[in-house]
């Protein structure tokens, strides 16, 4: 089985078992650290799964964070079923709904706190031969 799907299997398997916490270190974050996996390839917010779930405040912080702030002001007054569908079509097709390479990147990157687990450094480990 080639590498890449033993991954996709393993960040399957392990995000069937998560239970997030959002402490700055915690033993799941390490481990999946260690897993270099990308969450973000395997799960996407969408209204279903995330945006519906959330408050308006949040909903608000989002489009702030990868959007603007002048985006989020635009938001203010808008309902929270219209601000989910906005971010729920920017995330399903981020170059469409992007006014540029950053904005792209953050909405394909994106993930909500607890979800996202930056890889670790990997120690370099020196072996050296006894002659």
């Amino acid at each position: 089985m080639p590498h890449a799907d033993k991954l996709a299997i393993l960040a399957y398997c392990v995000s069937a078992t998560l239970k997030p916490q959002l402490a700055e270190t915690n033993a799941v974050r390490l481990a999946l650290a260690f897993t270099e996996a990308d969450v973000a390839e395997y799960w996407r917010p969408t209204a279903d799964n995330y945006l519906c779930k959330i408050i308006r405040d949040l909903l608000l912080g989002i489009g702030r964070e990868v959007f603007s702030r002048a985006c989020a002001d635009k938001w203010a007054s808008a309902k929270k079923g219209d601000r989910v569908k906005e971010l729920d079509r920017a995330f399903r097709d981020p170059k469409k709904y992007s006014a540029n390479k950053e904005t792209e990147e953050k909405l394909r990157t994106w993930l909500p706190d607890g979800m996202a687990f930056p890889p670790t450094e990997k120690k370099a480990t020196a072996k050296t031969k006894a002659a």
